[in-house]
């Protein structure tokens, strides 16, 4: 394939991607929309947020890297890997959020369930413990990847 386009590609994934999603939630209509099958299909919208933004992050890591625009190696494994990524995450998001709402239900910890104190507190418990394995299992297929021991 021609080099110009080789190099060109990878930006345009990258215009697309994140300007169909600042397009998508900028538009009050397409926002509900987005909201509402979010709702409806969790795991599955965790997987396709996470592997098509996932995606973006790294090319632009390797843009940052190598200095021109270019897919990483193994850019499809990428892409799987943070798509069932982004299905974990959305479970735990569920599992963690479940917690917080039981401990001030209970009266352990003070607050309002839905309220920003109770994702605030989410989002702490959840990284503080389940964070460290998540990029610890991203840094293991992410060098396997790498190394070649999966699809290139």
């Amino acid at each position: 394939m021609n080099k110009r386009i080789d190099r060109i590609s990878p930006m345009i994934y990258c215009l697309l991607i994140v300007t169909s999603f600042v397009l998508i939630l900028c538009i009050p209509q397409t926002r509900s929309v987005f909201k509402e099958v979010t709702a409806m299909h969790p795991f599955l919208m965790g997987f396709v947020k996470f592997s098509l933004l996932a995606t973006v992050g790294e090319i632009f890591a390797a843009r940052l890297e190598k200095k021109c625009w270019q897919f990483p190696r193994g850019v499809v494994a990428k892409f799987i890997v943070w798509g069932f990524f982004g299905i974990v995450i959305a479970l735990m998001f569920k599992v963690y959020s479940g917690g917080v709402a039981f401990i001030i239900q209970s009266g352990i910890i003070d607050g309002k369930v839905g309220g920003i104190w109770s994702a605030f507190l989410t989002s702490l418990i959840m990284n503080a413990t389940f964070g460290m394995a998540l990029m610890i299992s991203h840094k293991v297929t992410d060098t396997m990847i790498n190394l070649g021991y999966v699809l290139k």
